[in-house]
């Protein structure tokens, strides 16, 4: 299998600078997403550069001798970046030194399209044109007709090119020609002249009408109609005009160009989210359309309002079919809502279920009822702010107007039309509530006043949003874990409310301030009821190897205290050679076999793994959580794929404060929370709206706060 990889997972380099880097590594990307992304390059790098990238690319496929990777390739950049001509010339085919078919066909039908025109329409523009679909006749030839009988007829070859010149028309090898005359003398109709090497495709008709004029000529003064037949390709392999409102893009692949840019992600089933399980992609998305129908048509509108609008707003083509893809997923969508399938199946046209109205057309319809700045919301969201006003309607329109002054500024709008419900027994969390589930209170109380204690969470996120560096994402810290990682800085007294909670541990880069007295104050401090997890404690290749084993000493004794009503909250750093940290990941679980058990609650703090150690913990701890940080904006590749890999009811969100402040900078505090989550969530091609409102979840369930 080719490398997958796109522009927009590859945040951590130039996405030019990583297909040469993967070329070094003599490593094809995906043929189809490579030639894609390099069309979507807007950062004004130079044609020639991406062609010499595209080419080094091709140089690795022939020298591995991969035909297929070519020959996608040559029809993937004939279609987005480059000519036929440059393709043969540059990117020649293993297959053969000629064209390939698809080019020959091209240049045919072009070349079929200019012969088949009437020359009367360019020199006299007076003439009368009709066009009518005749895509369903049979018709395989150019007629040229009259509603005169034939008077004569003439058997000579000679003549059939002579009555052409006078038609100023000329028959093109390969087509199928019948000449029909009203004159007396003119001759029989021209045999039908066979190419069977083209593939012939429906018609379309083009009929010029002239009156009776007298300009000098023969063929003038004669009233005749004339018929013309231009073979054309099917419709359905035409560019169709984007049907989304102000859109003026032209795609032959129109639902692939509208899922990709006007609808959120959550609705694409061109490249889904693989992070969320398959039943909470649901509930977002009966959530989003509930959003979308409301601000649509009204605070009294439902799902079946919106059937009917959207059947009498005329809206989707007569006979849209819909793919048996999105026909299973509609019945997933029925069955929780206890939708019961139509006899005849899902349809869109007329739309026969509310299921059928997560088909991409019935959502453009509803959305066309939207002014920009909603629309823009929800493609970006999922969701429909409820303090943007909907204009007013036309007098014509029988849609409501949305009335949201009586809603909150980020309510999440529910199925039943409340700012705060329940749906599948699962609070709905308002957009600006966030949780930071690891922070330092006396490290960057520390950092700020150059003092460890006397200082609460409200004063650094004060501190923060009274500076001069203020979140670019203001929200709502709704809760986090206090983290004392050093010994000599444990509190003697807990004295913190819920939502807050208190962790305590001893950093592996602290060891030795770790005693025996320190020791049991750690244990009668995971007592309090406040104290709600024993960490951060771990192992740190950062520092000489010689004080690994002692790391490794400490962090056996201190898991002596590790229990199932404490969530151990672990720092795994490798090497700065290793990244990943594969070693000390691997080290780790080794020693947490001998001494934990498999359902024991922990948090991967500042977790920098790839796939592979997504799964191995999962797959050896029932109750593994994983926490990201400001750190995510440096992720490399195989990092990426990691983040995508932790399922999203196991993500947590840290700002590790005073450390790994998003965009960089000195004193990082609880404030930049949202930050942290503007980040993760680009990563992730999710709402940040959407993370706020999972990790919120994640947080509170795995810490009980």
């Amino acid at each position: 299998m080719y490398r997958r990889s796109t522009i927009r997972q590859e945040r951590g380099e130039h996405y030019l600078d990583f297909v040469r880097r993967k070329t070094s590594l003599r490593s094809l990307v995906d043929p189809r997403t490579f030639v894609y992304d390099l069309g979507l390059l807007s950062d004004g790098t130079s044609h020639t550069t991406i062609c010499e990238v595209l080419k080094g690319q091709y140089r690795l496929a022939k020298d591995l001798g991969d035909s297929r990777w070519i020959e996608t390739t040559r029809r993937e950049t004939a279609t987005i970046l480059c000519s036929d001509r440059w393709v043969d010339d540059n990117l020649p085919s293993l297959l053969g030194n000629h064209r390939s078919r698809r080019t020959k066909t091209s240049h045919t039908a072009e070349a079929t399209s200019s012969m088949c025109v009437d020359i009367r329409l360019k020199t006299n523009p007076n003439l009368e044109v009709v066009r009518t679909n005749a895509a369903d006749s049979n018709a395989r030839s150019m007629e040229i007709s009259d509603s005169s009988e034939v008077h004569g007829e003439a058997d000579s070859s000679a003549d059939h090119d002579t009555a052409d010149q006078e038609c100023g028309i000329s028959a093109p090898t390969g087509l199928m020609v019948n000449v029909r005359e009203p004159e007396p003398t003119f001759p029989e109709p021209i045999p039908v002249i066979h190419n069977p090497g083209k593939r012939m495709h429906p018609a379309r008709h083009v009929e010029a009408k002239q009156s009776t004029q007298d300009v000098g000529s023969k063929r003038a003064r004669m009233d005749h109609n004339l018929s013309i037949t231009v073979l054309t390709k099917p419709s359905s392999h035409l560019a169709q005009l984007c049907p989304f409102p102000n859109c003026v893009k032209r795609e032959k692949k129109i639902k692939r160009h509208v899922q990709r840019q006007h609808l959120p992600r959550i609705f694409s089933d061109i490249k889904p989210i693989r992070s969320i399980d398959e039943s909470v992609l649901c509930q977002l998305q009966y959530s989003s359309l509930i959003s979308l129908v409301i601000s649509a048509l009204g605070q009294n509108a439902d799902v079946y309002s919106a059937v009917n609008y959207v059947n009498q707003s005329g809206g989707i083509p007569k006979n849209t079919s819909v793919h048996p893809d999105t026909i299973a997923c509609m019945r997933k969508f029925s069955v929780p809502q206890g939708w019961a399938e139509p006899p005849e199946g899902f349809t869109v046209s007329p739309v026969n279920s509310p299921a059928a109205l997560f088909h991409w057309r019935c959502l453009v319809v509803l959305l066309s009822l939207l002014p920009p700045i909603q629309r823009e919301e929800f493609r970006v969201d999922g969701r429909v702010r409820s303090d943007i006003k909907h204009p007013t309607n036309t007098e014509d329109s029988q849609v409501p107007v949305v009335d949201s002054s009586t809603e909150d500024e980020f309510t999440v709008i529910d199925v039943s039309y409340s700012s705060d419900v329940e749906v599948c027994n699962e609070k709905i969390i308002t957009v600006n509530e966030a949780f930071d589930s690891h922070f330092h209170l006396d490290r960057t109380s520390f950092r700020i006043w150059k003092k460890s204690s006397g200082k609460s969470v409200d004063d650094l996120i004060s501190y923060s949003l009274s500076g001069n560096q203020h979140p670019q994402l203001d929200v709502s810290v709704a809760g986090g874990v206090i983290v004392y990682s050093e010994p000599s800085t444990h509190p003697e007294i807990v004295s913190v409310e819920r939502p807050w909670g208190v962790a305590v541990g001893v950093h592996p880069k602290h060891i030795e301030e770790f005693s025996r007295d320190r020791f049991l104050h750690m244990k009668e401090l995971l007592n309090r009821p406040h104290v709600v997890a024993l960490g951060e404690v771990g192992l740190d290749r950062t520092v000489p190897v010689k004080l690994w084993r002692r790391q490794e000493d400490v962090l056996c004794q201190v898991l002596t205290l590790s229990r199932k009503d404490k969530v151990l909250v672990l720092h795994l750093r490798g090497t700065p050679a290793d990244r990943i940290g594969m070693d000390v990941h691997a080290r780790c679980m080794q020693i947490l076999h001998t001494s934990c058990d498999s359902d024991q609650p922990i948090h991967l703090h500042c977790f920098t793994g790839d796939a592979r150690l997504v799964k191995e913990w999962m797959n050896s701890f029932s109750h593994v959580y994983f926490g990201f940080t400001g750190a995510v904006e440096t992720f490399s590749t195989d990092q990426i794929d990691g983040l995508h890999a932790v399922p999203m009811n196991r993500m947590l969100l840290e700002t590790d404060s005073p450390y790994m402040k998003p965009g960089g900078g000195y004193i990082n505090t609880p404030a930049f929370i949202g930050d942290v989550a503007t980040v993760v969530a680009s990563k992730l091609q999710i709402s940040v709206r959407y993370l706020l409102n999972e990790t919120v979840k994640n947080c509170r369930k795995l810490y009980a706060l």
